[in-house]
């Protein structure tokens, strides 16, 4: 989630858009952002879970950011920043963007299938959702579950693929290339590309 919100970051138009990010704990990406100038927010120095009573005193400051700043969307990509960010947007008078990285909506039937761990910290998520007025999600399966399940319609939903997409990019020669990195012209390899300055 980090990293997407990182690189989501750099590409939206600052003509058009402007951006704050509130956070708590750190990180890697908070000396990068520090850096290039952007707008934070640290509403806390720990990494507390929802339940937490210190809930209340985050969605106090979220929704007294967010009224300051005259924020118009607010854009979650962890459940926890979700749960806050979503009651703080409503309280401010905010419109919700949910951005899915996590298994919220997933059948415990299709996680327990492939030995994925079951919490239940997801437990709430669909009453949470309620407060979006659009959710992004990155499978095909999550998508099928929000609207099985009418958690939410169809206009709500929106499934954007993480990625690249295959058919814009130029392939450079491998029987070149391999041979440079000494890797067996019969191997595959999967690479991962990430911006870390604009």
């Amino acid at each position: 989630a980090e990293s997407n919100l990182y690189n989501l970051v750099q590409v939206f138009d600052q003509n058009h858009f402007e951006t704050h990010i509130a956070y708590s704990m750190g990180g890697p990406y908070e000396p990068l952002l520090k850096h290039e100038g952007k707008k934070l927010f640290k509403f806390a120095n720990r990494d507390y879970r929802v339940k937490n009573p210190y809930s209340l005193i985050i969605i106090i400051k979220l929704a007294w950011y967010i009224r300051r700043h005259k924020i118009d969307i607010v854009h979650t990509h962890s459940y926890s920043g979700h749960v806050w960010g979503s009651i703080a947007a409503r309280m401010a008078g905010a419109k919700v963007l949910e951005h899915v990285h996590d298994s919220r909506y997933e059948s415990k039937d299709f996680l327990s299938s492939r030995g994925l761990e079951i919490t239940h910290q997801f437990d709430q998520a669909h009453y949470f959702a309620r407060l979006s007025d659009r959710i992004v999600v990155l499978t095909q399966a999550n998508q099928k579950y929000l609207l099985d399940k009418k958690i939410a319609d169809e206009k709500k939903v929106r499934r954007l693929l993480n990625g690249i997409a295959l058919p814009s990019i130029k392939w450079p020669d491998r029987d070149k290339i391999w041979p440079r990195f000494n890797v067996h012209p019969e191997k595959k390899i999967v690479l991962l590309a990430t911006r870390l300055s604009p």
